[in-house]
């Protein structure tokens, strides 16, 4: 990520805002600032340190003005986590104490990056994603069907990576936030609903395929004007 980066700390969090100043001074790609105070107002990636369930911050914070900002949460001992999942409040990822700080910024950069790239995507000559609204149109039949927040980003994901594919650790640690030895079973979720997703619109070959684990995205419409992976030679029954 070329852009200079605003970060802010949310709560009483003087340690971990510490380190990541100390980071930000020394660090030199990306351009990366960390900011308190009246300034976190205008941070891009906003990390919510909570060290009692009472802080943890509710829809008016992470959806404030409408601004599209990446919000990690950072979790004290005995604090326990959210019964929703971090999509669908509206969370990049939620961590415990002790963070590691590798995985907490690869988490907050990914989602960045993800969230500048959402702009209407055509997936085929009938179909186009709107990351923004997290849809799938079909222009022909008039219709739309909704993905949730991690089915989005998981599409976008695919999109960009093309014939490289995803593989299951990388989003685990892009999308998710969790730690490669993290035994989840959210990215196989997610993809396993996104799939059916796309295989359910007719006569458009769109779908994925999975290779050792793997993931990549299947465009099956010569008329998309989208480049088809070679999946033919990938695809497994």
């Amino acid at each position: 990520m070329k852009d200079p980066i605003t970060l802010a700390v949310a709560g009483d969090e003087p340690a971990l805002t510490a380190v990541l100043k100390e980071y930000a001074l020394n660090v030199k790609v990306p351009a990366l600032r960390c900011v308190t105070g009246a300034d976190a107002a205008q941070a891009q990636i906003v990390i919510h340190g909570v060290r009692k369930e009472s802080e943890l911050p509710g829809p008016s914070v992470l959806n404030a003005g409408g601004e599209r900002k990446v919000h990690l949460l950072v979790l004290s001992e005995g604090v326990a986590e959210p019964e929703s999942p971090a999509d669908e409040l509206g969370l990049a990822g939620i961590f415990r104490k002790p963070v590691r700080l590798a995985a907490l910024l690869d988490a907050g950069f990914s989602a960045l990056r993800l969230s500048k790239l959402k702009s209407p995507r055509a997936l085929s000559k009938h179909i186009r994603f709107d990351p923004f609204t997290r849809t799938l149109e079909d222009e022909s039949r008039k219709t739309s069907q909704g993905l949730t927040p991690k089915e989005a980003d998981l599409l976008l994901a695919l999109l960009e990576a093309g014939e490289k594919g995803v593989a299951r650790e990388e989003a685990l640690t892009r999308l998710w936030g969790y730690h490669r030895e993290a035994d989840s079973h959210a990215v196989e979720t997610a993809v396993w609903r996104l799939r059916r997703k796309l295989e359910a619109l007719p006569g458009e070959g769109l779908g994925l395929e999975s290779k050792e684990g793997v993931y990549y995205l299947k465009i099956g419409d010569p008329g998309s004007g989208i480049r088809d992976p070679g999946l033919e030679k990938k695809r497994i029954r």
